[in-house]
């Protein structure tokens, strides 16, 4: 479940963004998480993300867009407890 076994865990991932309707390429978005197994006994992942957004044609982080300041999105903390089910697996 990507969350490691106590130690952090990192991924990185990328893509573009699109205006709409025409198509064009408006920017890069790139994404860092990060994982870790808070408790083994309870199954409970601390989770966090950041999204920020580049320049499609220079690569430089944006810092607006349409004249508006634009900073990365970034998602509070998470903590998310799992539990297992014989019948059905992961809920």
């Amino acid at each position: 479940m990507r969350v490691g076994s106590r130690e952090p865990v990192y991924w990185h991932c990328g893509g573009e963004v699109f205006a709409y309707p025409s198509g064009e390429i408006v920017a890069h978005m790139e994404r860092l998480g990060t994982a870790r197994l808070a408790a083994a006994d309870s199954a409970a992942q601390v989770n966090r993300k950041t999204f920020w957004y580049t320049d499609p044609e220079t690569g430089d982080v944006l810092r607006e867009a349409g004249g508006a300041p634009l900073a990365p999105t970034a998602y509070p903390y998470r903590k998310i407890t799992y539990q297992v089910n014989a019948r059905r697996g992961v809920l």
